[in-house]
């Protein structure tokens, strides 16, 4: 069977779960070279259990996230619910979207999260970053613990400020940084949480710069749900796929 490499890279490219086989398959050829004992050719034989191989797509393509949810929940709580229904939901429905096949596509933490000390195990398992801006959220520990990891980690960090009539987020200026880089906006139990994420005061200040160099987007919850859809559209194509 003769087939041209760059048709058969256009087929692979186009189906998201054959791209995961051809990935899966490549590391299983590559740890069968690495344990050959004579020297490699073309015509070395390797032995594939292709039973193996799909127990090993399936996870790959199963775990993981897209989308990590950062929220101040006492603000932000049904709002991050709504959109991680509606994101997930949009993933879903798209057998094309590369993360159609994850278990958790949208992780949020307060629903699929039981134990905090695995925090940044999910968020090293997702892509993307999704920070949804409201009053308070920059002086929550674990939403800076959640930014500052994504950033050190390269993630991709998209902003969504929430806007609702009793809810306006307010872009931080120079003092209010100074104030939190200082640790006078912090409590002795946040600074230990800091502490404990072996995160300083300086790595803050750093992504959060970062952070705020970036447009963010729209997000109404209380808007009609033909007008959240474009929303929803618009966050998902500044996601990283």
């Amino acid at each position: 069977l003769n087939l041209n490499v760059d048709t058969a890279s256009d087929i692979i490219a186009a189906y998201p779960e054959a791209q995961r086989t051809a990935h899966a398959y490549g590391r299983m050829v590559v740890i069968q070279l690495h344990h050959c004992k004579n020297d490699c050719t073309d015509l070395t034989p390797l032995e594939i259990d292709f039973k193996s191989l799909r127990k090993v797509t399936v996870k790959f393509m199963t775990e993981g996230h897209c989308i990590f949810l950062t929220h101040f929940k006492k603000e932000a709580g049904t709002e991050a619910a709504l959109m991680q229904e509606a994101l997930t939901s949009k993933i879903q429905s798209d057998p094309q979207n590369v993360a159609h096949y994850l278990e958790h596509p949208v992780f949020l933490d307060t629903e699929n999260l039981e134990d905090l000390a695995k925090l940044r195990d999910h968020i090293l398992a997702s892509r993307n970053l999704v920070v949804l801006l409201t009053p308070g959220v920059f002086e929550r520990p674990w939403c800076l613990v959640e930014i500052v990891t994504a950033f050190k980690q390269n993630r991709n960090i998209v902003l969504v400020e929430i806007q609702k009539p009793d809810l306006k987020f307010e872009y931080p200026d120079e003092e209010f940084i100074c104030d939190l880089c200082d640790g006078r906006l912090f409590s002795e139990t946040d600074m230990q949480i800091f502490a404990l994420e072996q995160i300083e005061m300086v790595d803050i200040e750093v992504a959060l710069r970062h952070v705020l160099t970036k447009i963010a987007l729209p997000f109404s919850p209380h808007k009609a749900s033909s007008f959240r859809d474009v929303e929803i559209k618009a966050i998902l194509q500044r996601c990283v796929m």
